[in-house]
């Protein structure tokens, strides 16, 4: 059975540093967290991306790698027993990971245009028939 491969959305050094974390203490709990939280991000976004792990680098990867940092500082909040903090953290996790995965899916909906692009026409180009002008179109040689 091969290894599947999973993203590095969210690293060690980034979230210790936002955290301000300076010692290797709680790196054993930290890098559990951040297992699990790089696992959640490609089980969200396997419906809507192309290719996972997504490339490092693009827009995508940057969202999923914030969205994941969120994350990890809610865990953190209720591990310091900050359950209101945790809770706003959550909840913004999920909406980012929603505007991902709505960002994810319109960019495969549009890009292979698979229905035709229909042009109308502008009314406004259309000549109108005053009732007044009727007689000159009907005294007219065309």
């Amino acid at each position: 059975m091969s290894e599947v491969i999973i993203g590095q959305y969210v690293k060690l050094d980034p979230v210790k540093k936002d955290l301000e974390i300076t010692d290797a203490v709680d790196d054993e709990e930290l890098l559990g967290l951040i297992n699990d939280v790089n696992q959640d991000i490609e089980i969200k976004l396997r419906p809507f991306a192309k290719v996972l792990p997504l490339p490092d680098g693009t827009a995508d990867f940057k969202a999923a790698s914030r969205a994941g940092k969120i994350y990890i500082k809610a865990r953190w909040a209720e591990k310091k027993h900050n359950k209101e903090l945790a809770e706003a953290k959550d909840k913004l996790y999920e909406r980012k990971m929603k505007d991902l995965q709505m960002a994810m899916n319109a960019e495969s909906a549009t890009n292979p245009r698979t229905k035709a692009i229909l042009i109308s026409k502008d009314p406004r180009e259309e000549k109108l028939i005053l009732p007044g002008q009727l007689h000159v179109l009907i005294t007219d040689n065309f």
